[in-house]
């Protein structure tokens, strides 16, 4: 496992991670925490591509991304 660089998985956390959702899936206990963080690589790239295309891009830290928006739906 991954006890000895101070990582507790917790199997049950993991298992119940729920996708679409940031979680922890360490112990309450583990000294180092390890989230799960749901990314969707394809849609950023799309979005960049598009907008590189498009003459509207300016860098990843200032463009905003749909699903960065309140109305955005999966």
């Amino acid at each position: 496992g991954l006890e000895h660089m101070g990582i507790h998985l917790d199997r049950e956390r993991n298992r119940e991670a729920v996708k679409g959702r940031e979680c922890v899936i360490t112990t309450d206990d583990s000294p180092i925490k390890i989230f799960v963080i749901p990314t969707d690589e394809e849609l950023v790239f799309t979005e960049d591509v598009a907008a590189i295309l498009d003459g509207t891009y300016t860098d990843h830290m200032n463009f905003e991304y749909s699903f960065s928006r309140s109305d955005y739906k999966q």
